[in-house]
Order: structure tokens, then C-alpha cells, then sequence
């Protein structure tokens, strides 16, 4: 009998470990596609946020470029360097949902701003934005 309990909760337990790695790969049929957008929207907060704390009367126009070249720059200029397709024509959800964020933060900071700064907050940044930077990491050593 307990060896049927244990068998169980070990099939239980990789059960959730596979679902759990799913969300993380950003796959399955799971929450796991709908989890890079919501980590993709982190990542844009996080660093739109820095760019508000830097110069909180910075204009729109310019914010949103500063945005897209802080969030996308770097995995942009690696692909470049290796001949192959840029995130930004690849995923066009990329500079979509940044300026989306940015719409947000930009017209509402006085409201948001102050949220982003709970631990609530910063651990939805901090865990958005290196669960981002990982898949970058992972896509730019495939290059």
C-alpha cells in the first residue's frame, strides 16, 4: 500500500515539474504560451521603469525609442553579427506589447509607478524580466 502512495505522488510530483518547466519554455497547451506574453510584459515594465526613474520628464516619443533600444539592442545587435534575423522582424509582438507597456506607464505613472514598487512588484519584475533574459540568452547561443 505504501509503495502504491509513493508511486503516486512521484507521478504527481513529475506531473508538475513538466507542467512547471512548460511555463518556463514558453510551450505546451498549458499557461505556458500565454506566460511569455505575461513575462514579456514584465520585462517591458522593468526596464520602461528604469527609464522613468532616470528622467521622469522624458517625452513620449523619445521614451518609447530609448524603450525599444534598452529591451531589444543587444539580442538585435547579436543577431546581426551572426547573419541571422533580428527578434524584433521574428517576433513582432516584441515592440507591440513594449508599446503597450509604455502607453500604460507613460500616461498612468503617477498611479503605477508607486505599484512597481511593493515587493508584489518587484518580484513580478524581477521574475518577468530574467525569465526574459534567460529565453534571450538561450536564443542567442543558438545563433
Amino acid at each position: 500500500m505504501a509503495s502504491k502512495a509513493s508511486t503516486d505522488i512521484a507521478q504527481d510530483a513529475t506531473a508538475l515539474l513538466l507542467q512547471v518547466r512548460d511555463v518556463f519554455l514558453f510551450q505546451g497547451d498549458g499557461y505556458g504560451p500565454l506566460f511569455f506574453y505575461v513575462a514579456l510584459a514584465g520585462f517591458c515594465t522593468a526596464s520602461l521603469r528604469t527609464i522613468l526613474l532616470a528622467k521622469p520628464s522624458i517625452n513620449f516619443s523619445h521614451g518609447l525609442a530609448l524603450g525599444v533600444l534598452t529591451s531589444f539592442g543587444g539580442s538585435t545587435l547579436c543577431a546581426i553579427m551572426c547573419g541571422a534575423p533580428a527578434s524584433l522582424v521574428v517576433n513582432e509582438a516584441l515592440v507591440t506589447t513594449l508599446l503597450a507597456v509604455w502607453v500604460v506607464l507613460f500616461l498612468f505613472k503617477a498611479s503605477i509607478m508607486p505599484l512597481l514598487e511593493t515587493p508584489a512588484g518587484r518580484l513580478f519584475m524581477s521574475v518577468t524580466y530574467e525569465t526574459m533574459r534567460c529565453h534571450v540568452m538561450m536564443g542567442s547561443a543558438a545563433l
